[in-house]
Protein backbone atom coordinates (compact mmCIF):
# COMPACT_ATOMS: atom_id res chain seq x y z
CA UNK A 1 0.00 0.00 0.00
CA UNK A 2 2.82 2.35 0.85
CA UNK A 3 4.36 1.80 -2.59
CA UNK A 4 1.10 2.75 -4.30
CA UNK A 5 0.75 5.94 -2.24
CA UNK A 6 4.37 6.99 -2.85
CA UNK A 7 4.04 6.21 -6.57
CA UNK A 8 0.95 8.42 -6.82
CA UNK A 9 1.95 11.28 -4.52
CA UNK A 10 5.72 11.21 -4.80
CA UNK A 11 8.22 10.81 -1.98
CA UNK A 12 7.90 13.05 1.09
CA UNK A 13 10.32 15.95 1.37
CA UNK A 14 11.42 15.45 5.01
CA UNK A 15 11.42 13.09 7.94
CA UNK A 16 8.36 14.83 9.33
CA UNK A 17 6.62 14.18 6.00
CA UNK A 18 7.43 10.49 6.27
CA UNK A 19 5.86 10.39 9.73
CA UNK A 20 2.75 12.20 8.56
CA UNK A 21 2.41 9.93 5.55
CA UNK A 22 2.78 6.75 7.61
CA UNK A 23 0.41 8.09 10.24
CA UNK A 24 -2.25 8.76 7.65
CA UNK A 25 -1.90 5.23 6.26
CA UNK A 26 -2.54 3.45 9.56
CA UNK A 27 -6.31 3.96 9.83
CA UNK A 28 -7.15 3.14 6.16
CA UNK A 29 -4.97 0.00 6.39
CA UNK A 30 -6.71 -1.19 9.53
CA UNK A 31 -10.18 -0.49 8.15
CA UNK A 32 -9.32 -2.20 4.88
CA UNK A 33 -7.97 -5.28 6.65
CA UNK A 34 -11.05 -5.43 8.87
CA UNK A 35 -13.47 -5.14 5.90
CA UNK A 36 -11.68 -7.82 3.88
CA UNK A 37 -11.62 -10.10 6.92
CA UNK A 38 -15.35 -9.55 7.51
CA UNK A 39 -16.15 -10.16 3.83
CA UNK A 40 -14.19 -13.39 3.51
CA UNK A 41 -15.02 -14.62 7.00
CA UNK A 42 -12.67 -17.11 8.56
CA UNK A 43 -11.82 -18.85 5.30
CA UNK A 44 -8.15 -19.10 4.50
CA UNK A 45 -7.18 -16.65 1.75
CA UNK A 46 -3.77 -16.73 0.04
CA UNK A 47 -1.71 -13.55 0.38
CA UNK A 48 -1.69 -13.08 -3.40
CA UNK A 49 -5.48 -12.79 -3.34
CA UNK A 50 -5.83 -10.79 -0.15
CA UNK A 51 -3.78 -7.83 -1.40
CA UNK A 52 -5.86 -7.23 -4.57
CA UNK A 53 -9.01 -7.75 -2.50
CA UNK A 54 -7.97 -5.08 -0.01
CA UNK A 55 -6.69 -2.45 -2.48
CA UNK A 56 -10.13 -1.03 -3.43
CA UNK A 57 -11.20 -0.71 0.20
CA UNK A 58 -7.84 0.84 1.08
CA UNK A 59 -8.09 3.53 -1.59
CA UNK A 60 -11.71 4.33 -0.73
CA UNK A 61 -10.78 4.56 2.95
CA UNK A 62 -7.75 6.70 2.14
CA UNK A 63 -9.89 9.15 0.16
CA UNK A 64 -12.64 9.23 2.80
CA UNK A 65 -10.25 9.81 5.70
CA UNK A 66 -8.35 12.39 3.65
CA UNK A 67 -11.61 14.25 2.98
CA UNK A 68 -12.43 14.16 6.70
CA UNK A 69 -9.00 15.58 7.53
CA UNK A 70 -9.38 18.35 4.93
CA UNK A 71 -12.85 19.21 6.20
CA UNK A 72 -11.48 19.51 9.71
CA UNK A 73 -8.84 22.01 8.56
CA UNK A 74 -11.33 24.36 6.92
Amino acid sequence: MLVAVVAIGGPPASGYGVGVMLGRLVLPCLVSAWLVRRFFGHRWLPFGWSVPASLPTFFVGFVVFGAILLAGQA
